[in-house]
């Protein structure tokens, strides 16, 4: 649950290039479901997370990764 709830946060935070959702595992969920976004990363950010339950497993599995690594990363940097 609170892993859930962490890496929901983060994606409300996410700061990945555009060029991900346009290019990656995303490609056809955000030509699905944001097709006005076009390449305006906060545009894009708020359509996945907000159609987040109706993407592609792939879509899904990409942002997931890029979140932990992001908490991963910050978690780290804390620490030292």
């Amino acid at each position: 649950m609170l892993k859930k709830l962490v890496l929901a946060t983060a994606l409300l935070t996410l700061t990945l290039p555009s060029l991900c959702f346009a290019m990656g595992e995303c490609r056809d969920d955000r030509k699905k479901f944001c097709p006005n976004a076009g390449l305006d990363e906060d545009k894009i950010k708020a359509c996945l997370k907000e159609n987040y339950k109706s993407l592609s497993a792939p879509c899904k599995q990409m942002i997931d990764q890029k979140i932990e690594e992001k908490i991963e990363k910050k978690m780290n940097s804390e620490s030292k």
